[in-house]
């Protein structure tokens, strides 16, 4: 049926096929009846122990032997292919529409054909190269993305030139046009992914077949007859359950956890279960190097589309809840820890919750339901931020990354337990979005003057660091660089805020190192290993490398800016209490916004109205992802 790189299927062979065996199972039917009914009346002329054995060894032929094998196995193949030519006439007519998605603006579902309504449509071959299939939707990501530039930059053009080109209009129309192309060219794209998923789901449901009827039988142990093949559902959720164990397997030796291991299987067996069936044919049937590709399609789709769902946490507790050995409270913590990790969780909300629980007592099932709140909850704000555009003032707003989120919840959290005001927070957060990335080095040229000329010069910063991010440089060296360029009035900005100054730099390195495990030695510039009690001074800066993760850096960057609003730059929460009057909740997260643009990052870009507009949007997810 299929090779490694095609898959194909001729419709009229199938429904010719089908006839043969509906006739098979007609046949056998009334065989199996005609044999009965001899038996019933011949029986009655036989007399004595050996009579009643032959009889039953006959039934037995009948009902569980080798006739009814025969039977079950006829009748399971017409039912996997009366289901098979259901979903290629279905397929077959998605392909007939693939036309009508470059015609439409909006994408339109195809309609499945009715049950045994086997027309032939296209052609009534069903066909996918495997080795080409994906060049269809990356062409369509290239047209899109191409369109989409150019359409911007048009439109862009002629706002600049509206006062010299008199047909603007014309224009205009012709860009539209460009644009209602590309929304049918993502139409197409979305119609040929579906077809695709439908040729493999059609390959795994067939899988399942052939599995189910090339097992054997099961043995009672005690009589050693002959039971009763099982009827095509068992034989599914069979198949499935041993293909749950295979995957866990497979897993655990990937090395996922225990706990995310069972993440990935209720992800997999909800969403996309034929791959677990998949699994068990080619476990049984197979080879390794095809169960292993398998499994590696089923990480690439677990990492591209995992989210916590609303009753995960249930599911993870219940596989580990009879388990004598791991407690609630551990699979809990072990659970937060995950979604830490993941980042669907900060570390001040990780350390609140895990600081509401008591090692070695039952975890309240209040507890459990708040969590599942909490998790649909954010759900919603990664689905509002990191899926849909901001819209405001006709200001092109960037969507929000999963870091940039968790740290926004970071700072949310911990200047709000500090006491400040909700809109002053969000203006924070709106001007930590527009800053750039954590662990920014700032980007400098040859012709740059004053502090990055001076600096290029001392430390050869081009090469080093220039345009690194801080978790790609040892820390020992930028360290070191650091404080020779400081000796000679030379800076440059570290840092999401970028922060320049001496003064704003040295507690910042102090936090990086700190969490890297050193500390500033007392009375000098050389560090110490806070575990083991080494000395590095300059000299010894390029033998020992040390290099933060992303996580470190984040932590690190939250802490210092937290440090900074609450202890060293009070000015600009001051300015905010001094100069907010207004109740009006929006304008009061836009006057705190440019106000921490003003006193606390303190330069002039023409950024403000858009760091305004992130908080405003900031605002607007989390009201409308949080229970009130």
């Amino acid at each position: 049926m299929r090779n490694y790189n095609e898959f194909r299927i001729e419709q009229s062979s199938l429904i010719q096929a089908l006839e043969q065996y509906r006739e098979m199972k007609t046949v056998l039917e009334e065989e199996r009846e005609n044999l009965q009914n001899i038996i019933s009346q011949e029986s009655s002329k036989w007399q004595g122990a050996a009579a009643e054995a032959a009889v039953s060894s006959m039934n037995s032929f009948l009902q569980t032997g080798e006739y009814n094998e025969a039977y079950e196995c006829v009748r399971k193949v017409r039912l996997c292919m009366e289901d098979t030519l259901d979903q290629v006439s279905a397929l077959l007519v998605r392909c007939e529409d693939f036309p009508k998605q470059l015609e439409s603006d909006t994408y339109i579902e195809s309609m499945r054909p009715a049950c045994g309504d086997y027309t032939l449509r296209n052609g009534g071959v069903l066909y996918l190269d495997y080795g080409k299939a994906m060049v269809i939707p990356d062409l369509c990501d290239q047209i899109s993305e191409a369109a989409e530039y150019l359409g911007t930059v048009l439109k862009q053009s002629m706002e600049d030139c509206r006062g010299i080109i008199d047909d603007i209009d014309g224009y205009q129309n012709r860009v539209d046009a460009a644009v209602r192309k590309v929304k049918r060219v993502k139409n197409y794209k979305l119609s040929f992914q579906k077809y695709v998923q439908g040729i493999k789901a059609l390959e795994n449901d067939v899988a399942v077949c052939l599995a189910g009827m090339k097992d054997e039988p099961d043995v009672d142990e005690n009589s050693s007859t002959i039971v009763k093949t099982r009827e095509f559902e068992t034989d599914y959720n069979r198949v499935t359950e041993r293909g749950k164990e295979i995957l866990r397997g497979e897993l655990e030796a990937a090395g996922y956890s225990s706990i995310e291991a069972q993440m990935i299987i209720y992800m997999i067996e909800k969403e996309n279960p034929s791959y677990l069936s998949t699994l068990y044919a080619l476990d049984s049937y197979g080879d390794s190097s095809s169960k292993d590709a398998v499994v590696d399609q089923i990480i690439s789709y677990y990492e591209l589309n995992k989210n916590p769902e609303d009753n995960l946490l249930d599911v993870v507790l219940e596989n580990y809840r009879n388990d004598e050995n791991i407690s609630d409270y551990d699979v809990y913590v072990g659970y937060l820890e995950y979604l830490k990790d993941e980042y669907y969780i900060c570390k001040a909300e990780y350390e609140e919750i895990l600081g509401n629980l008591k090692e070695g007592e039952p975890i309240p099932e209040e507890e459990i339901r708040k969590m599942e709140d909490f998790l649909e909850e954010r759900v919603i704000l990664y689905n509002i931020l990191m899926e849909n555009n901001g819209t405001g003032n006709n200001i092109e707003l960037e969507k929000w990354s999963k870091v940039e989120i968790v740290a926004a919840l970071e700072i949310e959290n911990r200047l709000l337990e500090k006491g400040y005001e909700e809109e002053f927070v969000y203006g924070v957060i709106g001007n930590m979005k527009q800053e750039g990335e954590f662990g920014t080095l700032e980007g400098l040229k040859n012709t740059d003057k004053i502090y990055g000329l001076h600096v290029i010069d001392c430390v050869n910063y081009l090469e080093k660091y220039n345009p690194y991010n801080i978790t790609e440089v040892n820390l020992i060296e930028l360290y070191f660089d650091r404080v020779m360029c400081t000796d000679n009035n030379h800076k440059w900005g570290i840092g999401i805020v970028q922060w320049t100054p001496d003064d704003r730099t040295e507690p910042l390195l102090k936090e990086y190192l700190r969490l890297a495990g050193y500390e500033v030695e007392d009375g000098t510039n050389n560090l110490k290993n806070i575990e083991t009690g080494q000395i590095i001074t300059s000299d010894m800066r390029c033998s020992v490398e040390v290099y933060l993760t992303m996580d470190q850096v984040v932590e690190a960057e939250i802490n210092h800016l937290v440090y900074e609003l609450t202890e060293t730059h009070t000015e600009a929460y001051t300015a905010y209490e001094q100069e907010i009057l207004t109740d009006n909740k929006d304008v009061n997260i836009r006057e705190a916004t440019l106000i921490v643009y003003d006193k606390y990052i303190c330069i002039e870009d023409g950024t403000g109205e858009k760091r305004a507009e992130y908080a405003v949007w900031w605002s607007e997810a989390r009201v409308q992802s949080t229970k009130w």
